[in-house]
């Protein structure tokens, strides 16, 4: 007789030659975007390299997680999206900020889309070399305005998207003025 009671299940690392395969076309999956930069490099006509660089973007990937998912099974799968699930959770920002970190939040958020702008309509005021990097460092900055902005911040996009959302006001008083 178990002494172990069915609804505890213990999740154990999947083992065997398919859980491997999976996990490297699960790596293919994630990195196939990375090599586009290369294929030009490769010296093969306009036309392949464009259909090799349409490939490692569109199709190719999908195509390539699909594979992971039938060679790993749904217990494999399920025990991957826990995992990642598990991490997503420890990196979700806190609840409630502080107003400072509030406002310091949005001034990064206002401002890391101004340079999108500036340079959609001046392009010729940076040059072609450094603009990729400016971009590149203030789309960085947008990601990070989102984790200083705090979990409040996150429910009200969330909510932006929801058919019926359900906002509390925490500032609010029964007259329904701000306190």
């Amino acid at each position: 007789m178990s002494t172990k009671s069915s609804s505890a299940k213990i999740k154990l690392r999947p083992t065997g030659w398919c859980y491997y395969l999976g996990l490297l076309f699960f790596v293919l999956y994630l990195v196939m975007p990375l090599f586009i930069p290369l294929v030009p490099t490769l010296g093969f006509n306009k036309a392949i390299t464009g259909i090799l660089m349409s490939g490692f973007v569109i199709g190719g990937p999908e195509l390539m997680m699909v594979i992971a998912i039938a060679l790993w099974g749904k217990a494999t799968f399920d025990f991957f999206m826990e995992k990642l699930f598990g991490l997503l959770k420890r990196l979700a920002p806190s609840g409630s900020v502080s107003a400072g970190r509030y406002y310091f939040g949005l001034v990064l958020l206002i401002f890391s889309c101004i340079p999108s702008w500036i340079l959609a309509y001046f392009p010729a005021f940076v040059g072609d070399a450094i603009r990729i990097y400016i971009l590149l460092t203030f789309d960085i900055v947008f990601i990070i305005s989102f984790f200083v902005l705090g979990g409040d911040f996150w429910e009200k996009i969330r909510s932006l998207f929801m058919p019926n959302p359900i906002t509390i006001n925490k500032n609010r008083n029964r007259s329904g003025l701000g306190a």
